[in-house]
């Protein structure tokens, strides 16, 4: 496997398997692999086998195109919903690869919906939208040996997980191929690919996400929202650490860019995350168990012996490990928690209807400061995700006072709790949006300087144009609403003034 720059390759570490090294020093900042998603063609011999499958995670909203994941941010326009199908809104410059197979697969699929086998299908449509999509392609036999290289892990599965994927694939195989399969030996071959391929969509497909977005369903993701998966086999041999040196990040487009988060020594395994790392070691170590089938070594997961009080106190205070001081039961704080979860969900929901002062209610209704002496901790997650939410929907209803006295708040509380600069991403955004809110939004700031520079460190030049455009835009929008209101009090001025000549 070639990469676009001799920095990296992929080497075997014991116990670990294939992984991506570095073959020199780099530094932070630094542009380790880029997969260029557009167009999004599907991998073949002839394009380095670096893409299987883009698979929009919005299925029918309007919002994003099904075949680039663009919406108009991203460059996709005029958005139409097949007239066949009836499932997918494409763009104008994808509806080439939104091809008649597929097509007809989905309206097989939705027009069949009375029996117990379209019922489990639909129960989640992933997995079979993304071996439609593979399918669909007039050279999958070059995609299913591509992608042959990438581990499965199918054998550690849940009995469970097994029969779903072994039922999902037969269906999908029936559905696309009647009439390609010549005998029942290459049937059953096939089957065998779709099986072993949909467990690797499983152990190496990457959620796509959108950055400078409040993301509205996890209260643990500042800045993003997600909006398809894919399978960018050239990226898939990074391995997972709770500590990673390097993060992925999407630009304008679902173009993969694997960028070095600190600076990397010469043959130093190059990490990213799998999982959200502002959760406890245990719920960590449980999700990729479960989802990736490896229980973590890294330093946060197994610290050394002068580090594990202090491991202890920042990390593993969770819902489920915090011990309740003031005599309440564990039953009664998580009912807490989970009161508080629903109605951010709920407040974020009023959100997308511009209903602020509604979500605002909400907001202010939750009893954060009960929970907060339940679990008796400055530095819990829960609190932390908490007022991030708060600070997101002053954030988007444009309360300035409320953004920029609590920003520098919640900025101690996750200075105060980190240990290995896990919440350096949460602080940048939040410089970031302050600026917002700031009166000196003028250009040369240097406040602004030094944080718009890091956002185009780590996630690249056009992230930190368009922030900058933005900050631009919301100054010239400041300056004239400042001079409307100075209008609008000369005015008042003067009337007063007229009002007292007549009076007089």
């Amino acid at each position: 496997m070639q990469f676009d720059n001799k920095q990296i390759k992929i080497a075997k570490i014991p116990s670990k398997g294939r992984a991506l090294v570095a073959t020199t020093a780099i530094k932070k900042g630094d542009l380790l692999v880029t997969v260029d998603a557009s167009p999004p063609l599907p991998a073949s011999k002839n394009n380095n086998a670096s893409i299987v499958v883009l698979l929009d995670d919005k299925l029918l909203t309007g919002t994003h195109c099904g075949v680039c994941l663009g919406d108009s941010s991203w460059g996709a326009t005029d958005l139409k919903c097949c007239i066949n199908c009836n499932q997918l809104y494409i763009c104008k410059n994808c509806n080439y690869y939104h091809n008649k197979r597929e097509c007809k697969a989905y309206q097989a699929f939705y027009e069949e919906n009375d029996t117990e086998e379209h019922a489990f299908m639909a129960d989640d449509t992933t997995l079979m939208r993304q071996l439609i999509r593979l399918l669909s392609q007039e050279n999958y036999a070059a995609i299913l040996e591509n992608i042959s290289i990438l581990e499965h892990h199918y054998e550690k599965e849940s009995e469970e997980n097994k029969y779903k994927i072994k039922q999902i694939s037969k269906y999908v195989m029936n559905l696309m191929l009647p009439n390609i399969i010549s005998s029942v030996e290459s049937s059953a071959l096939l089957w065998q690919q779709l099986i072993e391929t949909s467990a690797r969509f499983s152990a190496n497909e990457i959620l796509i996400s959108q950055p400078w977005r409040w993301r509205k369903t996890s209260i643990f993701n500042l800045g993003t929202e997600d909006v398809g998966i894919g399978v960018f086999i050239n990226a898939s041999f990074a391995n997972h650490s709770c500590k990673p040196n390097a993060h992925y990040t999407f630009e304008k487009g679902p173009t993969f860019m694997l960028i070095a988060l600190e600076d990397i020594e010469k043959n130093e395994e190059i990490s990213i995350s799998y999982t959200s790392l502002y959760q406890s070691t245990q719920n960590r170590q449980m999700e990729l168990e479960a989802t990736y089938h490896f229980k973590c070594n890294c330093l946060r997961c197994v610290p050394s012996l002068k580090d594990k009080i202090e491991h202890k106190h920042y990390f593993d205070k969770s819902i489920d490990e915090m011990p309740i001081n003031d005599g309440r039961s564990d039953t009664s704080t998580m009912n807490s928690y989970s009161k508080i979860i629903d109605g951010q969900q709920r407040a974020l929901s009023l959100v997308g209807d511009n209903k602020f002062g509604s979500a605002r209610q909400i907001l202010q209704s939750l009893n954060i400061k009960k929970l907060k002496r339940a679990l008796s901790s400055d530095n819990n997650i829960i609190l932390h995700a908490t007022r991030m939410m708060q600070i997101g929907l002053a954030h988007i209803q444009n309360d300035h006072m409320y953004v920029n006295s609590w920003v520098e708040k919640v900025k101690g509380y996750l200075n105060n709790a980190s240990m290995y600069n896990e919440y350096s991403t949460w602080i940048l955004w939040l410089n970031v949006i302050k600026l917002f809110h700031g009166t000196n939004n003028h250009a040369g700031s240097n406040g602004k300087l030094t944080y718009l520079n890091e956002i185009g460190l780590l996630y690249g030049a056009k992230l930190q144009d368009y922030i900058s455009q933005e900050l631009l835009s919301k100054s010239k929008e400041n300056l004239a609403k400042r001079k409307r209101n100075n209008n609008n009090n000369n005015n008042n001025m003067t009337g007063k003034k007229q009002k007292k000549r007549k009076m007089s």
